[in-house]
């Protein structure tokens, strides 16, 4: 969810869930935001609870677009039922 819902405005957006399954350390996450969204960018991730280790973010489409956050490997695996939050940039 944006932290600001003002039409045209940049900002980070936070993405909350509940991990089904283990999260590996190198693993990744594939979200889409729908084509009701304009000019989606994604560059990294803020800040994050729930999880650790450092992620990058790729942005594909043109609406719908295809999030993608990667893990890089630096941290632990996230256990299975944990709540995770992301605040990407």
């Amino acid at each position: 969810m944006p932290q600001s819902l003002v039409a045209g405005t940049q900002g980070v957006s936070d993405i909350s869930f509940t991990a089904g399954n283990p999260w590996p350390a190198d693993g990744k996450l594939v979200f889409s935001v729908p084509a009701s969204f304009t000019a989606v960018t994604g560059t990294s991730v803020a800040a994050s609870s729930g999880t650790d280790g450092g992620f990058s973010v790729a942005v594909s489409g043109t609406g719908p677009w295809d999030v993608t956050v990667t893990r890089d490997g630096s941290g632990s695996e996230t256990a299975a039922g944990q709540a995770i939050v992301l605040a990407i940039t």
